[in-house]
């Protein structure tokens, strides 16, 4: 495959560059863009690379400078996983350990396609002190291979304003942000896994309320909502115990999927116990083809039930 842009490409391209290393000089305090434009000149195939990054959503910028390989450095610095990148495994084997819902790629497949790399937990933090980066998301970083031998990976991202590495799922990040949906094959039949406390979690959530209020947001598949009230175009309340077991009776043999990739809230559900909140989860209607995907607000729950059954749901309450 040709690694070169056409001429067009290549000051489009530069322009782009360097207006965000322009607007976001707290980057590269110390850097001058047009170094780093002879540098650039000087490597069509990093061109395309960057480019790359760019049609796939994502935003690179300069972050720093190696003066032993004289070398400018670039991370994605997308506020969010760019959706070019999403919904993909960390590596071949996960790919190959997928049964169903089976991404098209791997994350470190479609890295060296790209001519780039994934961050390390420790670039990754550095990232993190140049903004605010994966509030809503998360990211593949490179994992040891130590825990890669376990079936296991690292994905991180930012929580509560806190920087969190975590594992046994996974999730990724780049010299740009590539997010994913991977779980690992886990034993089931240890009451201690994580997937088993939180799938019982949920159960108990169910059990335990004695209301819910159910929400719709009016929003598009680019956007996602932050409790904005001036999106709701309709809401209800649901105190009747036959339509909370109704509800309940929806997730009947139906086993939680852990982590879901960065999906879109069109409903939120709010539990009740009493007067007092419980819990809130969000039902996504549009990126799984005739299915509603609930999840957690941290991501990390998820449950793919029948479109058809969750609106005969809402028809018949």
């Amino acid at each position: 495959m040709k690694k070169n842009l056409s001429p067009e490409q290549n000051i489009e391209l530069i322009n782009l560059l360097k207006a965000r290393f322009e607007k976001n000089m707290n980057r590269h305090k110390s850097l001058l863009w047009d170094k780093v434009q002879n540098k650039l000149d000087a490597s069509p195939e990093k061109m395309w690379s960057l480019d790359e990054m760019e049609t796939t959503g994502g935003e690179p910028d300069v972050v720093g400078y190696d003066e032993k390989t004289n070398e400018y450095i670039f991370y994605d610095c997308s506020a969010e996983s760019p959706k070019g990148r999403r919904s993909i495994c960390y590596d071949h084997e996960a790919l190959e350990a997928r049964k169903e819902h089976k991404p098209e790629n791997s994350a470190i497949n479609m890295a060296a396609e790209m001519g780039i790399e994934l961050l390390t937990e420790e670039q990754y933090r550095t990232l993190q002190q140049l903004g605010n980066f994966d509030l809503k998301t998360s990211s593949w970083i490179i994992t040891p291979p130590a825990i890669r031998k376990l079936k296991g990976a690292l994905f991180a991202d930012r929580r509560y304003d806190t920087v969190f590495k975590l594992k046994g799922l996974i999730y990724l990040c780049l010299v740009l942000n590539i997010s994913s949906c991977y779980q690992d094959k886990q034993d089931t039949t240890k009451a201690t896994s994580p997937k088993r406390i939180i799938t019982d979690n949920f159960k108990k959530v169910r059990d335990s309320s004695s209301g819910m209020i159910i929400k719709l947001y009016n929003i598009d598949e680019n956007s996602n909502i932050m409790e904005d009230t001036s999106k709701v175009i309709w809401s209800t309340s649901i105190v009747n115990s036959n339509d909370l077991k109704r509800f309940d009776h929806l997730f009947n043999a139906i086993k939680n999927g852990g982590y879901s990739c960065c999906p879109t809230t069109h409903y939120k559900l709010y539990f009740y116990q009493g007067k007092y909140k419980i819990m809130t989860y969000n039902v996504d209607t549009i990126s799984q083809k005739n299915k509603a995907l609930f999840f957690d607000d941290d991501f990390q729950i998820s449950y793919l039930i029948s479109l058809t059954e969750w609106n005969k749901f809402l028809n018949k309450k």
